[in-house]
């Protein structure tokens, strides 16, 4: 096995801390980071008052990992006097982006005071680069090479330690509590450039699990790996190409043998040969440090021209060339998304399922290392179904575990989506429940209902008559008879007066009810009676739920004193503080708000919720109200409606996003759902606030309306 010996690199990255923190002898330190260079730094500088760590994975708290306690943020504010990000440099202006706001003085590991790294992506001189340049500078060269994980395979997750995260989780549904990736991160610590198979003796040994455990870790590492490696194919087919007709190599340094990483180039479709593969960990020779590119220089190229193409600027670009080999640098796919204009969401990836949510989003539309040159960093859908897939589709995804867990857990057996929402997220629902092959979920029910429909449908007297007219309405008083209530009244001075003037004033909207209130609850018996025989035909049980977009539960509490029975609601977000009179007869719950947020007004499906109910909406007009025959009875189609073949697009790639999420965590054995609602919520708002170009479709097709208030529409995007 080939254990430390000499000085290597773990001791010149100890002397590095040393030189940048010698004079903090005296001081309470806290390293962020629990990854390898943590356990070399913690084995190293006894010297050094290094009293815990801290990691964006909070499970870890209360843990020790390297013999140090596992911090809060708390913890770390009041027990420690600064905190060192102690990772590799790629991904400081990450970490920082994430704790930039802890109230305790925050340095590198390179002794500089932590700052965000202010990316000019407009003027980023990559954006210059191409796959036809690439493929003219091969041509100029003999002697071709190629790295791989990050240039010609990603991974489906945001960072290699989010698969012992995977394999973690997985060894815990079969043994219970285990610490895979403290005990993998020890093992990998005491070793200089160790093969796999080392890694797994010295986790045998050191680890205290028995043989089984061991072997099954084994595997369960390598089948995730190859569950969550997918080709770039523009990089990937170029390989192919000069294959052909050039001298190429694959040069990684990696854990796995030649052997393992053939066989993860040939299942993704890449024609390599074993002797093309070089790899640090049979060399003993690491790029990084530039012995690996020696020796190939010296052993390999040669006198010949030579060019290798890679995404990591040190070990790809810049020590090549320190040998003669000229380096073609390509984007890493988390480097694209650090320069993006969805780059304000890395430090909320956190959980494994945002990790996976977005591998998937950025393993589509940061495929090619190129796909973002045209637009400098800007983000452009290529059509509406990638829209409705990167957009939409982790959004609506959490929603549909949050909704069909929430229901199992209120014992409700059938769930009513209301129109005009429910149009879309009916599939969308009846989808998910067939993938999950969920045969207890409830019953999910499209109900043609519109505020207008059950007002009118649940009126009684004149004081529902009178609570309904004080919500408000921005036409005029005709209108509004005709279009709340169903009633053509013929008084001419009803023209020339606003609604919203007889609703200013109690005692002039009191003696506007009484005067019509006859003409109106006649007008609406026919309704009344026409709903009910419509829900009746429904056969609706007594455990029964309503799914709606938001906010307040008004068709909820209005549907529920209908049909005079108990209704569970859910919505995407929901106002659950006292100032909502319809949480004290309702059941609400929301699924993208906090805990604390009792308003639900600070999530982002509520500051787009514009948005959200232009995209929500059927191909049909509001409903009115029930006719004799059973039939709708709609408004007439609105703008949203008259371009609506764009939400059917975008529905595809939902649907789409649905199914590669489920397929993606059985490959990868995760049988319990992950979800991440928050993480959803926070997606979705960097990429409504200018995270993405909209097509011209979703500019033209998209309005609010509102027929409640008035016959106006606006355009979501000019």
């Amino acid at each position: 096995m080939n254990e430390k010996k000499g000085k290597s690199k773990f001791d010149y990255e100890i002397e590095e801390f040393h030189n940048a923190f010698h004079n903090m002898k005296d001081k309470k330190i806290a390293l962020y980071g629990t990854g390898r260079m943590t356990a070399t730094l913690v084995a190293g500088v006894g010297d050094y008052q290094i009293i815990g760590l801290c990691d964006r994975d909070e499970s870890l708290i209360g843990k020790e990992v390297y013999g140090k306690p596992v911090l809060s943020r708390k913890q770390a504010e009041e027990q420690a006097d600064l905190l060192v990000i102690n990772t590799d440099a790629t991904y400081w202006n990450a970490i920082y982006k994430r704790i930039q706001d802890w109230n305790i003085p925050i340095y590198f590991r390179n002794g500089v005071r932590a700052f965000l790294e202010v990316k000019e992506d407009k003027e980023n001189p990559y954006w210059q680069k191409s796959l036809n340049e690439l493929k003219s500078v091969v041509q100029s060269y003999e002697v071709i090479s190629f790295d791989i994980v990050d240039t010609l395979l990603i991974r489906k997750v945001m960072s290699p330690f989010d698969v012992f995260r995977i394999v973690e989780l997985r060894l815990q549904s079969q043994y219970g509590e285990i610490d895979f990736c403290g005990v993998r991160k020890r093992a990998t610590s005491m070793l200089e450039q160790p093969t796999y198979d080392e890694i797994y003796a010295k986790i045998s040994e050191t680890s205290g699990w028995d043989l089984e455990t061991v072997e099954t870790a084994k595997r369960l590492e390598q089948e995730i790996e190859k569950s969550l490696l997918v080709a770039r194919n523009d990089v990937a087919g170029l390989c192919n190409e000069i294959m052909q007709e050039k001298e190429v190599y694959f040069v990684s340094d990696m854990y796995f043998t030649k052997e393992t990483l053939w066989e993860l180039l040939t299942i993704n479709g890449i024609n390599a040969k074993r002797e093309q593969i070089i790899v640090s960990c049979e060399l003993r020779k690491d790029k990084k440090s530039g012995e690996l590119w020696q020796w190939y220089k010296d052993d390999v190229v040669k006198e010949r021209r030579a060019l290798h193409i890679g995404d990591n600027l040190k070990s790809d670009v810049d020590m090549p060339r320190k040998y003669g080999i000229e380096s073609y640098y390509v984007m890493s796919v988390n480097e694209m998304l650090e320069h993006s204009s969805i780059k304000d969401i890395v430090p909320n990836i956190v959980s494994v399922q945002s990790s996976l949510a977005m591998g998937m989003v950025c393993a589509k539309v940061f495929n090619s290392p190129f796909a973002l040159n045209a637009s400098f960093g800007k983000l452009v859908f290529h059509d509406n179904r990638e829209a409705g897939y990167v957009l939409l589709g982790n959004l609506v995804y959490n929603f549909m575990l949050w909704l069909i867990n929430n229901a199992k857990a209120d014992g409700v057996e059938q769930l009513l989506f209301v129109a005009r929402e429910g149009y879309l997220l009916v599939p969308q629902y009846q989808h998910m429940r067939k993938l999950l092959e969920d045969t207890n979920a409830p019953k999910g029910i499209y109900l043609e209902i519109s505020r207008r429909a059950i007002w009118g449908a649940s009126i009684e007297n004149i004081e529902d008559v009178y609570e309904i007219a004080t919500f408000p309405y921005g036409g005029t008083c005709k209108e509004f008879l005709k279009d709340r209530f169903g009633v053509a009244a013929e008084d001419e001075d009803l023209d020339n007066k606003r609604m919203a003037e007889v609703q200013s004033d109690p005692k002039q909207l009191r003696a506007f009810v009484e005067k019509y209130a006859d003409v109106i609850l006649s007008a609406l018996l026919t309704e009344k009676t026409n709903y009910k025989t419509y829900t009746d035909g429904m056969n609706l049980g007594e455990r029964i739920g309503v799914v709606d977009s938001l906010w307040y539960g008004s068709t909820q509490y209005y549907l529920s004193k209908f049909l005079k029975q108990k209704v569970h609601g859910y919505y995407f977000t929901a106002c659950l503080d006292e100032s909502n009179r319809y949480i004290y007869q309702n059941d609400m719950k929301g699924c993208f708000q906090r805990k604390e947020d009792l308003s639900g007004k600070e999530c982002s499906v509520f500051r787009n919720s514009k948005f959200m109910e232009a995209f929500f909406t059927a191909p049909n007009g509001m409903l009115i109200c029930i006719n004799s025959d059973g039939t709708p009875k709609h408004s007439e189609p609105m703008s949203n409606q008259l371009n609506y073949s764009v939400r059917l697009d975008m529905q595809e790639g939902i649907l789409e996003f649905f199914f590669d999420m489920v397929k993606l965590q059985n490959r990868l054995g995760l049988m319990e759902r992950l979800n991440d609602e928050l993480f959803s919520d926070e997606l979705f708002d960097v990429l409504m606030n200018n995270g993405f170009e909209p097509t011209e479709e979703m500019k033209k097709g998209f309005y609010f309306d509102n027929k409640i208030l008035n016959d106006r529409e606006s355009r979501i995007w000019e």
